[in-house]
């Protein structure tokens, strides 16, 4: 794991601020959870190497779940490392 990111990330989602995040950890190479919030809503994303692998959003999982939370233009975020899912409903997010 990249010794950059033993550590919770925490901050407001902007419109571009979630595709930011995204690429940095993927270049990164982040393994962990990142947990987005909004309006009582929670989305969550794992990632593996960098990569997402599996997004969980309401009943909704894989690319279904992915494109909604992406859409979201306002919220905050925080990144947990080394929180892994069981499941992978994504299989190439690269």
């Amino acid at each position: 794991m990249n010794k950059l990111l033993n550590e919770t990330l925490s901050g407001n989602i902007s419109p571009a601020a979630l595709a930011n995040l995204l690429n940095y950890l993927k270049m990164t190479e982040a393994e962990g959870r990142l947990v987005l919030k909004k309006d009582g809503e929670i989305g969550q994303i794992y990632l593996e190497e960098g990569l997402i692998s599996h997004c969980i959003w309401h009943d909704k999982i894989g690319p279904l779940a992915l494109t909604e939370i992406l859409s979201w233009q306002e919220g905050v975020f925080e990144y947990e490392p080394d929180v892994f899912s069981p499941l992978q409903s994504i299989e190439d997010a690269s």
